[in-house]
């Protein structure tokens, strides 16, 4: 922890290569978020909105202290199970009872998973939040939790495409509060 491994640079960089070209064979593609802001601007002019760019900054700063807040309570909710249940394997079984108690409390599972796609087409999904016209104030704090919880107990995997979900609603959000294009903020998310 705290030091860079270059020896393993060139084995990852290898089996990334080698993953993305063994999904590729098999039709599997990743999901591609458009973001239509300023598509039709022709690309050879130079255009600076002090504006935007001052909502962008408010932007970034509301990222980087949620960014902050999901790290430092994923670490106290760990400690916090720690501290509760002794024995990991206890971990997850409260998590998972938290979780289901949190789906019945919202009425809904769209919080569940990665957040790439859902069989109901009302739930939020990464490529919702890039929807012009569609803002959703509250999604990023939810799926946050959702993780949170998740993570801290115990289970692993399926951190990042999560964080993307919270990132791009988070977006949209200030999109909507900033009157800002909802596209461009989600992918800034």
């Amino acid at each position: 922890i705290g030091r860079m491994q270059y020896e393993a640079l060139i084995p990852c960089l290898m089996a990334a290569v080698t993953g993305d070209w063994a999904c590729h064979a098999w039709g599997i593609e990743h999901t591609h978020y458009h973001i239509a802001y300023l598509a039709d601007a022709p690309a050879n002019v130079f255009h600076l909105d002090a504006l935007l760019l001052s909502k962008v900054t408010i932007a970034g700063v509301v990222f980087g202290l949620a960014a902050k807040s999901f790290a430092e309570l994923s670490h106290t909710a760990s400690a916090l199970f720690k501290k509760l249940l002794p024995y990991a394997p206890l971990r997850p079984v409260l998590a998972g009872l938290i979780v289901i108690g949190l789906v019945h409390l919202l009425g809904t599972r769209a919080y569940l998973g990665l957040g790439v796609w859902s069989p109901d087409a009302a739930d939020p999904t990464i490529a919702g939040f890039f929807a012009p016209g569609a803002v959703d104030y509250w999604s990023w704090l939810w799926k946050a939790i959702f993780t949170i919880v998740t993570l801290s107990a115990g289970f692993k995997g399926g951190e990042v495409t999560p964080l993307f979900f919270i990132g791009a609603a988070l977006g949209n959000a200030l999109a909507g509060l900033l009157g800002a294009p909802s596209d461009l903020f989600a992918g800034l998310g």
